[in-house]
């Protein structure tokens, strides 16, 4: 599967190196790499798709994440 990346017009412009925030929702970080991570909350399409319920998600650690809850439903 392809991991969405964020274009490079929705990273922000980085003034101050102590103050990373996200354009599209004013969430601020501490580094650059988790912005460009939190980014990917916000892109479409989302690639990562649980089998049983088929949520998206960004990530495939969130995936996996997400498919715990779905241990006791069985």
């Amino acid at each position: 599967m392809n991991e969405v990346t964020p274009s490079s017009s929705s990273v922000p412009s980085v003034t101050d190196s102590q103050e990373l925030i996200c354009d599209l929702c004013g969430r601020q970080f501490s580094n650059q790499k988790a912005l460009q991570q939190h980014l990917l909350s916000h892109a479409q399409p989302r690639p990562f798709v649980c089998e049983i319920c088929d949520a998206g998600f960004t990530s495939s650690s969130s995936l996996i994440a997400h498919q715990s809850t779905h241990q006791n439903n069985s």
